[in-house]
């Protein structure tokens, strides 16, 4: 709270400096975005940056999103593909296309937009890993993902995303699955809102999918429970 009050006056600052600034119609954007959900205010608010500067690529990114939030998924896409054009060697940029083609089954344009996330930024396995998941969406084929976790396994990312905990899922070696997330770091089991999502709550995923239906029930019963708790502690 004391955050928000806090982004709240630091926009209210810059309309009294200059009230047609775009980058403080972007802060106000992205707070009713983010922080209030008024997606029809914030897209109000990004065309009025917009407006008075037309290449910003950032508003273009976030009027995207806003779309999509909307339900207008061509004026996602040729938002997005937008930005790509004024900020054609951002990762960010090009992966957000990318997930705009993907989100309307243009699966090609997707892959391309994944492949130039990935030249531009070689070393991350985040865009490698989208890509990855792209190619098994559209092809079903898990070779990219198989190369992600490779290299991930020497990297503190091995313990910090769920590529091997899906790769395990998608092979079928559903024995594997509790190990795996016995190894994630705490920071993967953050569920936002200060909630953390207990370890049991994947205990009983895993065991359904190995058709252990008690075991299943069970720890999904001490995941509610658990839940319930962090709930009962925050009144």
């Amino acid at each position: 709270p004391d955050e928000t009050r806090l982004t709240g006056l630091g926009i209210a600052r810059a309309f009294e400096l200059d009230p047609q600034l775009p980058s403080a119609h972007f802060a106000k954007a992205h707070n009713e975005y983010w922080v209030h959900n008024r997606f029809e205010v914030a897209l109000a608010d990004l065309d009025r940056a917009l407006a008075r500067e037309p290449n910003y690529a950032e508003a273009l990114s976030m009027r995207g999103w806003l779309y999509r939030r909307l339900g207008r998924w061509d004026e996602m896409h040729a938002a997005l593909v937008r930005a790509v054009e004024l900020n054609p060697r951002h990762p960010d940029v090009l992966q957000h296309a990318g997930q705009a083609a993907a989100w309307l089954r243009r699966y090609a344009e997707a892959a391309r937009y994944y492949d130039r996330s990935v030249a531009a930024a070689p070393d991350n396995l985040d865009y490698a890993a989208s890509r990855a998941i792209h190619e098994i969406n559209w092809h079903g084929d898990l070779a990219l993902l198989r190369e992600v976790v490779r290299r991930a396994e020497a990297t503190a990312l091995r313990t910090r995303r769920q590529w091997a905990w899906l790769l395990a899922l998608y092979e079928g070696r559903f024995d594997d699955l509790d190990a795996i997330v016995a190894q994630w770091a705490p920071e993967m089991l953050q569920a936002g809102s200060g909630l953390t999502l207990p370890r049991s709550i994947f205990t009983a995923n895993n065991a359904w999918l190995r058709g252990d239906r008690e075991r299943a029930r069970s720890a999904a019963s001490e995941a509610r429970r658990d839940f319930e708790r962090q709930l009962a502690s925050r009144k």
